[in-house]
């Protein structure tokens, strides 16, 4: 909450802080590196914030799940300045579902009480008992089940075989083999920008290449706003060195080099790049891209640029 880092006391009031190392790089992206980000930031102290007639903390993303859980459900702790809310007589929590995902109520809500077991919460729990035994779903017994809050659901099904059987069976068929994908047909992927493809579903697009589909992948931004100015200039680097080597115009590649290296000299952050940067910038992207894809096996003549603005 605000600025209070991990030991902040409760009796702390609005003062100016040191920022962490881990705040610092969570704050990277916005200052455009952590090079930019302030050291030091003022922040409302637990004790000010204390005094609100009404407090809401928000949080948003998977990311938070882990901090969010503890901060409503943990031990009161300096370590985490949220858990203070705890103490206020009217703080409410805003989260979306992935933020409230490692909550026990959403997370385990059979070991606070009666919950209807659905399809998806009864192969929850199943999953998650697995990962508490440590043992295959097919090897749970009996006693795992009672000794982990699931009498009911082991009561509903009268043994542990017929549970273990149908999560098994409903989680196998979830992975869906080469034999149940096209076959010989045209497949395009759209991507949002390079990467996101490979990243998302480089093994579907492996079974799908392997089922002799004619695949196009569609990528429709250059994604250059991705690039960091230190890839330009090794990439550059690399270009002054290899036509000197192999006998190219090298005073243009090191023209070149010279030029984007003035412009990232006179560069702010959050200036926009030159437009030669630009460009450089989406040819490193693209050649990233087909790189990605000629791991999983595609060719890369499968890779279409559309280049649209973002």
């Amino acid at each position: 909450i605000g600025f209070n880092e991990p030991g902040s006391a409760p009796d702390e009031r609005t003062r100016l802080v040191t920022l962490d190392t881990v705040t610092r790089k969570d704050a990277a992206a916005d200052f455009f590196g952590e090079d930019n980000v302030p050291r030091e930031a003022v922040t409302m102290g637990i004790a000010t914030i204390l005094e609100a007639r009404e407090i809401a903390l928000i949080a948003t993303g998977e990311h938070k799940a882990e901090i969010v859980a503890r901060a409503v459900e943990g031990d009161i702790s300096q370590d985490v300045a949220a858990t203070f809310l705890q103490r206020h007589p009217n703080a409410t929590a805003y989260l979306d579902a992935a933020a409230a995902a490692q909550l026990t109520r959403i997370h385990t809500p059979w070991v606070l009480g009666p919950v209807e077991w659905t399809e998806p919460i009864t192969e929850r729990a199943v999953v998650w008992l697995a990962e508490q035994t440590g043992k295959a779903i097919l090897k749970l017994t009996e006693r795992d089940y009672t000794e982990h809050h699931l009498s009911p659901l082991l009561a509903k099904h009268g043994a542990a075989g017929p549970i273990n059987g149908t999560v098994f069976n409903r989680l196998r068929d979830k992975i869906r083999g080469r034999r149940r994908l096209p076959s010989r047909r045209s497949v395009v992927v759209f991507s949002p920008h390079p990467d996101d493809d490979v990243i998302s579903m480089g093994g579907l697009l492996r079974k799908l290449w392997e089922n002799e589909n004619a695949i196009v992948v569609a990528y429709m931004t250059s994604g250059n706003i991705a690039v960091f100015d230190h890839d330009v200039r090794r990439h550059l680097d690399f270009v002054e060195r290899a036509a000197t080597t192999l006998g190219l115009d090298a005073a243009a590649a090191h023209r070149v080099h010279a030029d984007v290296e003035a412009s990232f000299e006179r560069k702010a952050p959050g200036d926009v790049d030159l437009p030669a940067v630009q460009e450089l910038k989406r040819v490193i992207r693209e050649s990233e891209a087909i790189a990605a894809l000629e791991s999983v096996g595609l060719p890369r003549s499968s890779a279409r640029f559309l280049n649209l603005p973002f």
